[in-house]
């Protein structure tokens, strides 16, 4: 069986830690999943809807899968703490 906390498709470069200077230190809020925290932040930086989602190297797509690998690092995280429970809702 595979690893609970793993992400299926998401790929070393995907989940690449190349956020934005300007989104680092902002963290989703606990109901958030990656597209909507990046949508929140991209709106509080450019107005609503004045950006573009596309392409893997956009800021959106850098601030989503940043949260990705962030949640994926925490899930590894209390999995150690807490053997023998399952995460999958990391």
């Amino acid at each position: 069986m595979g690893d609970p906390c793993s992400k299926p498709r998401v790929s070393g470069k995907e989940g690449a830690k190349n956020v934005p200077d300007w989104a680092k230190g902002n963290r989703p809020y606990t109901d958030e999943n990656g597209k909507e925290f990046a949508k929140r932040l991209m709106d509080s930086k450019y107005g609503e809807g004045k950006w573009s989602d596309t392409g893997p190297g956009s800021e959106f797509s850098q601030i989503k899968n940043g949260v990705i690998e962030l949640l994926n690092e925490k899930c590894r995280k209390n999995k150690n703490i807490e053997a023998g429970i399952s995460f999958t809702a990391c």
